[in-house]
């Protein structure tokens, strides 16, 4: 394993260790969770972009989506033959590409209501700030 990839591993495991859930089928065993949820907004914390849900339990979950620097997130992964990265596109080998975003889940607080929840945090910097403002 190269040295970047050892160090993208610790800082997933890091992520992983500071969210409340890294998988969906664990996030969504509570059924309250289950149904239609809404939209709040974005927000960067740190190396992800968050997009912020109203459950319908009435919960508020950041959900990570992205990296904020694809580039600083490079790890070499395998690709197919006549992937990108082959050489000729004749056959298949490793590329320096970006690492998949882990699936994290952060719970962030509850709101009476979706409106509600966008009014708390629609001047919030981060996640924190975010947790803060919905009290």
């Amino acid at each position: 394993m190269e040295q970047r990839d050892r160090e993208h591993a610790a800082l997933v495991a890091r992520l992983s260790a500071d969210a409340d859930y890294d998988s969906y089928e664990e996030f969504y065993k509570d059924e309250e969770r289950e149904g239609d949820d809404t939209y709040i907004g974005e927000v960067v914390d740190g190396e992800l972009q968050w997009e912020i849900r109203c459950l319908p339990n009435g919960e508020i979950a950041a959900f990570a989506t992205a990296w904020t620097d694809e580039q600083a997130h490079l790890v070499y992964r395998g690709v197919p033959i006549g992937g990108p990265g082959s050489m000729n596109g004749a056959g298949g080998g490793r590329a320096l590409l970006p690492a998949f975003v882990p699936v994290l889940i952060v719970v962030l607080g509850r709101a009476a209501s979706a409106d509600d929840a966008h009014a708390c945090i629609a001047r919030a910097a981060n996640l924190d700030a975010i947790r803060t403002a919905l009290g």
